[in-house]
């Protein structure tokens, strides 16, 4: 017999998603081992000898389960899509990275919307991007916002005490905001660090003053800061950056 782990980690292995997103695609029906579809949660499989399908494509994580796995910081610029293939044809992450990266299972360490920049983290290690990417472990994301309008104290202490986005009636998480700098009476710099991903929060926070964010970009996610990279280029992170990350998730 060999070697078993859980499916929603070996389809993470194979480069296709997050754990997380694995977990999703179980429960919606469309992930199958042997040519049965699975639907519960924790199953593990052989990795010698079972055969996983996602939405009837064959995948195989075999070749990375041996592997180092690379950990890498891109800055993404605006119109960039944060996904590995656009039906669209718009540009992607993937388009981004050298040919010795194109294809070794790199997914992205959560989301930046087609109209934000900045850091993102890249990996193959499924573990890795789980722990990144769970709500459960709170890791910080650090944003700097230009916006038009008018910023009042009053703005800044309903976002830090946690505000309601009433279009779909959720109670965020206090939100610590920081105004950097104003450029007149109706454009400012802020600083927002979240400990929560709501899709498009930042937006839709601002929205609620009706401030129009002008530019979007996160420059640190947990330990990890975007740093001197320029739109388009990347780094690798480091052991040591890597092992912060690992040590503030664990608490």
């Amino acid at each position: 017999m060999g070697q078993k782990i859980r499916i929603n980690r070996y389809i993470a292995r194979s480069g296709l998603c997050s754990r997380r997103k694995a977990d999703e695609l179980i429960l919606k029906g469309v992930v199958s081992v042997n040519g049965k579809v699975v639907k519960e949660l924790g199953v593990q499989i052989d990795v010698e000898k079972d055969v996983v399908v996602v939405q009837g494509e064959k995948i195989d994580a075999r070749p990375l389960l041996n592997k180092n796995f690379t950990y890498i910081a891109i800055y993404k610029p605006i119109r960039v899509v944060t996904t590995l293939f656009d039906p669209q044809k718009r540009r992607t992450i993937k388009d981004l990275l050298p040919k010795n990266l194109k294809n070794i299972g790199l997914v992205p360490v959560g989301r930046l919307d087609y109209f934000s920049e900045g850091l993102l983290i890249l990996s193959n290690d499924g573990d890795f991007v789980y722990k990144m990417t769970h709500p459960k472990f709170h890791l910080p994301k650090v944003y700097v916002v230009e916006l038009r309008g008018v910023v009042k104290q009053e703005h800044i202490e309903i976002m830090k005490n946690g505000m309601t986005l009433e279009d779909i009636d959720y109670k965020l998480a206090p939100t610590y905001v920081e105004i950097l700098k104003k450029y007149s009476k109706d454009r400012f710099l802020l600083k927002f660090i979240l400990m929560q991903g709501i899709n498009r929060q930042i937006r839709r926070m601002c929205q609620v003053f009706k401030w129009k964010v002008l530019k979007l970009k996160r420059i640190k996610h947990g330990p990890i800061a975007l740093g001197n990279l320029r739109p388009g280029e990347f780094r690798y992170i480091t052991k040591k950056e890597i092992e912060q990350c690992i040590k503030q998730v664990q608490g």
